[in-house]
């Protein structure tokens, strides 16, 4: 298989399974899932604001998260990783849609003030068959000198 993107375009790339709701129970989704998070928390408990952070925040809702580390990677690489460490069992995945709100997130840290990402249908079967939702968020950091108008023409 080819590859689905040229990773030359980017510096860091990065796939994250996130669940979220004023019910959760982080226990619950754990065994749901069959793997352990990267960072999780219930609904009224104190946690970092972010990943190694010392402040401290409480929010009213919980969230759990499942992150693949790995810059050298590709990101279809990075998604088959995450989907192999949880559950294959579809209804696992159902019960937790269900209860939680569930979704994908690939962040993209481009090089360049562009560059394109695609998928394979091998790893969107892998998406659709668990019926998760997939957001992308693309993080440019180009030099001060960027103007829009000449980029158009």
């Amino acid at each position: 298989m080819s590859q689905s993107f040229d990773e030359s375009k980017f510096d860091t790339t990065s796939v994250k399974l996130l669940v979220r709701s004023a019910t959760l129970n982080r226990s619950d989704v754990t065994a749901l899932l069959g793997v352990e998070p990267t960072r999780a928390w219930n609904p009224g408990e104190r946690h970092p604001i972010c990943q190694g952070s010392t402040l401290m925040r409480v929010v009213e809702w919980g969230q759990w998260q499942l992150k693949i580390y790995d810059n050298k990677s590709s990101v279809e690489f990075k998604i088959r990783k995450l989907l192999q460490q949880c559950t294959s069992n579809l209804e696992a995945w159902r019960i937790l849609r269900t209860e939680y709100e569930v979704w994908l997130t690939i962040s993209v840290y481009p090089d360049d003030w562009h560059g394109e990402l695609s998928l394979s249908p091998e790893i969107l079967m892998l998406l659709a068959e668990r019926q998760l939702p997939l957001e992308c968020g693309v993080y440019c950091f180009g030099d001060e000198t960027f103007n829009a108008e000449s980029e158009m023409t």
